[in-house]
């Protein structure tokens, strides 16, 4: 399983940061389906980007890419999955969006899924829609 900092059947929140009247949220939970990674934003900010007072986003991915998803976010460095995220999290102005496209660029496929009060969204692993 590696030095991820979480085990099997965990979750763990991984950043919480509160500033005027809008909330974010990191947490990582890991399951038998793979490491779940949840960002979820509140506020007028979330309102104003998005439409909606509330968003989550959720990204899947299997147990075996997440060595490469800790390369990607902190190149040959010895960090657990947990301070990765965290640290990549705590940098200013960082997004979802962000690490989506760093996970593209570094070719690590996941899964997606995002709601909010117009709905769910979801795009699968690019591997799995093939067919």
């Amino acid at each position: 399983m590696g030095d991820t900092g979480i085990g099997l059947l965990e979750r763990c929140v991984v950043l919480r940061e509160r500033c005027g009247g809008d909330e974010r949220v990191v947490v990582l939970e890991r399951r038998a389906a793979g490491l779940l990674v949840y960002y979820g934003t509140r506020g007028e900010l979330t309102s104003e980007a998005f439409g909606s007072a509330w968003r989550v986003s959720c990204v899947r991915l299997g147990e075996e890419r997440e060595a490469g998803l800790v390369c990607a976010l902190h190149g040959g460095s010895s960090a657990g999955l947990v301070d990765a995220i965290r640290s990549y999290f705590s940098q200013s102005d960082t997004e979802l969006s962000d690490l989506l496209d760093l996970m593209d660029g570094a070719g690590i496929p996941y899964a997606y899924a995002c709601a909010d009060e117009g709905g769910i969204v979801c795009r699968e692993e690019a591997g799995a829609i093939a067919s």
